[in-house]
């Protein structure tokens, strides 16, 4: 087929390529590729959805890792969105009238916030929990929680579900509580800080 002075022939045997960043190349020169409009058509076919752009910078759905999903309501959307933003060390990645998503990296975490005019009943013992991986690492949860204003109780060598460990819990505006807490010593023979003898609760 013939073309039109100033026109560009294609190479025909140029064929859809991965591309050093991960994308698809469709064979177009440094001029003409548009980087803001690539991403990865095959894994999009695939699940038949695209990038959602509020997510975690350069990550689409087809990227998502497996991970847990909490979805709490609350009758303090204000005031819970900024406990999460603190406990998790992010803002939100999703805001929207009576509602607020936080999708956490480390831990991989999604936990949706629903707003609600009725409160709701935190069963007894129940509770959440982020294991680390050090003791600092609970401690630098914690003073990241103090100094934004959130009391909290910490417990240090404590018998709890037949192991020992170093943790700190925090209560959300709603009552829903939370451990962040490491494992210091796998194994122990006792399954609670009363069984151990010890002056404490290992869940609130």
């Amino acid at each position: 087929m013939s073309r039109g002075p100033g026109t560009t022939a294609r190479n025909p045997a140029t064929k859809m390529r991965p591309s050093a960043h991960g994308c698809v190349d469709r064979g177009m020169d440094s001029k003409t590729r548009d980087p803001k409009r690539a991403f990865d058509t095959v894994a999009t076919a695939e699940r038949g959805h695209e990038r959602d752009p509020e997510r975690d910078p350069g990550r689409g759905n087809a990227a998502t890792a497996p991970r847990p999903h909490i979805a709490l309501v609350t009758t303090q959307l204000a005031a819970a969105t900024r406990f999460y933003s603190d406990m998790l060390g992010r803002a939100p990645s999703k805001q929207r009238p009576g509602y607020a998503k936080f999708e956490s990296i480390e831990p991989p975490l999604n936990l949706t916030l629903n707003a609600s005019s009725v409160a709701p009943s935190p069963t007894p013992g129940a509770h959440f929990g982020i294991e680390v991986g050090s003791p600092a690492a609970v401690a630098k949860v914690a003073a990241r929680m103090r100094t934004a204003g959130h009391r909290g109780r910490e417990e240090r060598q404590v018998a709890c579900c037949y192991a020992v460990q170093d943790k700190v819990w925090f209560c959300d505006p709603d009552g829903h509580a939370w451990e962040i807490f490491v494992v210091t010593e796998a194994d122990s023979p006792y399954a609670s800080p009363a069984d151990a003898g010890q002056a404490t609760s290992c869940c609130p």
